[in-house]
């Protein structure tokens, strides 16, 4: 999981995102209270005193009140967490859920290479699997979306766990 704050408006530029701004430790509260180092909150930001019309964020701009927020700043680091906002506790079980697609795919496609190898030919359904793992992972790569990542996941496992064991008992024999 990469490096994320919320978004203050009229702090945060638009244009120029950066997750290290020298204001954080006022518009948004400390994760660990307890330690020395500052690491901002993940899902909630203080609320801006809006009868301060100042245009730069600085101490005393921000109330003692928390609000979560709907929008991210991240660190430098892609992932599928801020391609699709996979954010604050409530959403964690959607990384979950790509690990379980994975090894839910390895259990269907142990069972189904080795039904489908035994009828028709190992080398068969080797190379099918190759060519299966293959265009799964490229098309993984571009999913434009959460579910459809979740789907190629599964479909590159189902062609994953008929690679290896074909390819243990091709080479033993």
């Amino acid at each position: 999981i990469p490096n994320y704050r919320c978004f203050v408006p009229g702090c945060d530029d638009v244009n120029n995102l950066s997750y290290d701004s020298p204001w954080m430790k006022w518009a948004i509260p400390q994760k660990d209270k307890g330690s020395s180092y500052y690491e901002p909150e993940y899902c909630k930001r203080y609320v801006r005193n809006y009868t301060i019309s100042l245009s730069e964020c600085r101490e005393g701009v921000f109330l003692n009140k928390t609000e979560y927020c709907d929008e991210w700043v991240f660190d430098n680091e892609r992932t599928i967490v801020n391609d699709w906002n996979i954010t604050c506790v409530e959403n964690q079980w959607m990384l979950s859920l790509v690990g379980t697609s994975h090894f839910a795919g390895i259990i269907v496609g142990s069972a189904l290479a080795g039904a489908l190898a035994d009828r028709y030919g190992r080398k068969n359904i080797f190379i099918f699997c190759i060519f299966l793992m293959s265009i799964t992972g490229i098309i993984q790569v571009f999913s434009i979306n959460y579910p459809m990542f979740a789907m190629f996941v599964f479909l590159n496992a189902i062609g994953t766990a008929g690679i290896y064991p074909l390819a243990f008992i091709i080479g033993k024999y």
